[in-house]
């Protein structure tokens, strides 16, 4: 007991990365049979997505999810509402 209290920062700092470890694994699988992709962050007032949608709501509708196109710049497009 002794021993294990001693090591108790290691296997901490062991076990948050091994949760990160899990986690980053889990989001990667989801992603591949899901067809997720990673954002491209860009340095402008646009923000474009291209068929999005939200992975809760797909995973737990009963009908098929239809994807959303959304453009959103400063100029002419500075709100959207999307409804179901």
């Amino acid at each position: 007991r002794a021993k294990v209290a001693s090591e108790a920062a290691r296997l901490q700092a062991l076990s948050r990365l091994l949760a990160e470890v899990d986690t980053l694994s889990a989001l990667a699988e989801v992603a591949t049979r899901r067809g997720y992709v990673c954002p491209q962050i860009e340095e402008s007032d646009v923000i474009e997505i291209e068929a999005g949608r939200h992975p809760v709501v797909e995973v737990n509708q009963s009908e098929p999810f239809i994807p959303n196109d959304s453009l959103l710049n400063s100029q002419d497009q500075q709100l959207l509402i999307i409804t179901g």
